[in-house]
């Protein structure tokens, strides 16, 4: 029944990311399942916090008003850059690397059932107490629950599972969900790519770096909010590329509702993108997520650990120190990810006619402002900032991972254009 009831909210996110996306080559497809799949669990978690006795009800009229709305979508769209001969091989080699990643994954998931220290002492432990009859111990500072202040989406998802599982609270769940929110995210890369740039090749290419992502890779098997907030926050990016403005309000509104991290996020983007485009409608798709945060940051949650605190100047240097020396943990050696990217970028060279240019540096932007948002983080907190450092840089690093990758990506030139073959078909000659 658990599985059922996650099928469920991952079908009509399905549904709702296919009555916005009309193409219908794979790459479009990937991509509609890919989003959909986390707006979908998503958007039940929020439904199961806001109405925990009639989310089964909303679910079922969730699917009906979805499933119509594709229905009675168009379909058009389809891609149609010139091919890259050796496309297959590329798509060969992430095959391969992904093998690896999901043997690494699923055996450190095998080793360590219940995930590492904020798992089982905050996401998964607010999570039975979402699932039982007091939900009010989930934000209780008088019990032993760490950051009772940080939104409840990720231990919504989980319980509202075990709760139609019948509360025997079976750690496969959030390690499921764990890695699931992996395969989208690189699903999610890989199509937007291919359907932005209508190239292949940077689809596969971006699956290539991601492989080599050893540090966001060891987050999933965690079972942290960290990975789902990257998910988050990337598929807005996407869909403000793909000119899908709702769907992207949407995104950033569960962001908001994930980790503490992702208010800042949607914020950020929502002001943003209304300066960009103009256009109301990414407003109208954060409203419910911005309210959901809205409302249980000043009625339930507790005050902050920041509130009151003043930027500590002093700590700037150690800041920056540890930053550049937590590039090695992205990856190994020379495929350290961030190396292939440069790779890529020297390569490939920047684009000079990407037509959502100034889409791309909104969202750089934005980006900007997210990273500026965690310096501020550790010129604040109350706790030694080296231990802070050591403890939480690799995980803020992976919440932008994502973000980074598709953002590089996107603006260079692919491989389909710098392998272009023109055919010249002569001219037969008329006879005088």
């Amino acid at each position: 029944m658990s599985l059922l009831i996650l099928a469920l909210a991952a079908l009509y996110g399905i549904l709702a990311m296919r009555a916005l996306v009309p193409g219908r080559s794979p790459w479009h497809w990937t991509f509609v399942i890919s989003a959909g799949i986390p707006l979908g669990l998503g958007v039940s978690g929020l439904v199961y916090l806001a109405l925990p006795a009639f989310h089964l009800a909303v679910d079922a009229a969730l699917l009906c008003a979805t499933g119509y709305l594709a229905w009675r979508k168009p379909t058009h769209d389809e891609l149609s850059a010139s091919g890259f001969a050796y496309n297959w091989i590329l798509a060969l080699a992430a095959a391969i690397a992904f093998a690896f990643v999901f043997a690494s994954i699923f055996a450190a998931s095998a080793a360590n059932p219940h995930g590492d220290w904020d798992a089982w002492a905050i996401w998964n432990l607010r999570a039975k107490y979402l699932a039982g009859p007091v939900w009010q111990h989930a934000v209780a500072t008088e019990i032993a629950v760490q950051h009772p202040d940080y939104p409840l989406l990720l231990s919504a998802i989980i319980a509202r599972a075990w709760k139609a599982g019948g509360n025997t609270f079976d750690p496969a769940i959030p390690s499921l969900l764990a890695t699931l929110f992996f395969v989208c995210g690189a699903g999610l890369l890989a199509s937007a790519l291919a359907c932005i740039r209508r190239s292949s090749s940077l689809g596969w290419l971006s699956l290539l770096v991601l492989a080599a992502s050893a540090g966001f890779i060891s987050q999933v098997p965690s079972q942290y909010a960290d990975i789902p907030l990257g998910v988050y926050m990337a598929a807005a990016v996407a869909c403000a590329l793909l000119d899908l403005p709702l769907a992207g309000g949407l995104f950033a509104g569960l962001a908001a509702n994930t980790k503490n991290e992702g208010l800042p996020f949607a914020i950020a983007y929502v002001i943003a993108m209304l300066v960009r485009t103009r256009r109301p409608a990414v407003l109208y798709g954060a409203i419910p997520g911005l309210a959901a945060i809205g409302i249980f940051k000043l009625v339930y949650a507790p005050a902050s650990e920041y509130a009151g605190r003043t930027p500590d100047f002093s700590r700037l240097g150690a800041i920056v120190e540890a930053s550049f020396k937590s590039i090695p943990d992205l990856g190994f050696g020379l495929t350290n990810p961030l190396l292939l990217l440069l790779i890529l970028v020297a390569g490939l060279r920047l684009t000079k006619d990407l037509p959502q240019a100034a889409t791309w540096w909104t969202c750089a932007i934005v980006f900007l402002v997210m990273k500026l948002s965690y310096f501020a983080a550790y010129l604040m907190t109350p706790a030694d900032v080296k231990w802070q450092l050591g403890t939480s840089l690799s995980r803020l690093t992976a919440q932008l991972w994502l973000m980074l990758i598709l953002l590089v990506l996107v603006r260079l030139r692919p491989l389909e254009e710098l392998f272009a073959v023109t055919i010249v078909v002569p001219k037969k000659k008329t006879k005088t």
